[in-house]
């Protein structure tokens, strides 16, 4: 038969819904699955909690920094292996909060007076696709436009052209 649990929840085969007992209003998308990370009294809200129940093991063979900025995105958590040098722990710190979600700090820009032949080679050296041309060819500068690889062809057209004229 069926149980309810009245204390929190732990593992996954305690979220199923029940037959007999949920109604047309218990869907996917209004269930919480927000896990406190402190101690708090009932009744208080947590300092801390994770968004979803998830977190990744201290092994090197499953954290890193990309593992750590999915999770994070998602509001999990990660935790960074103990099995390397320091320095290296806190670059992989860095580059997860360094991480800001759908931006990147952009190091391919182009000044409008580069040629197809400059945004080729920033391409091959960077292995970005798409190029932001700005006014003074930093991530800083007043963005005119964006090169991209359908653009232009490498083999086909005259690489002396000015990325402004594609």
């Amino acid at each position: 038969m069926a149980r309810i649990l009245d204390d929190i929840s732990r593992t996954f085969r305690e979220f199923l819904l029940l037959p007999g007992y949920t109604t047309k209003d218990h869907v996917p998308n209004r269930v919480s699955l927000k896990t406190p990370l402190s101690s708090f009294k009932r009744g208080e809200e947590p300092r801390a909690r994770l968004n979803i129940p998830l977190v990744s093991a201290a092994m090197q063979a499953v954290s890193g920094a990309e593992l750590a900025t999915a999770l994070s995105r998602k509001g999990g958590a990660s935790f960074i292996y103990c099995s390397q040098a320091i320095s290296v722990q806190a670059e992989m710190v860095r580059k997860v909060k360094d991480h800001k979600a759908g931006f990147v700090v952009s190091d391919s820009n182009l000044s409008p007076k580069a040629t197809l032949k400059d945004a080729v080679e920033l391409r091959s050296r960077t292995g970005h696709s798409t190029i932001a041309v700005t006014e003074n060819g930093e991530g800083n500068g007043k963005l005119l436009g964006l090169l991209t690889s359908k653009d232009f062809w490498e083999f086909k057209d005259d690489l002396s052209h000015l990325v402004t004229q594609h």
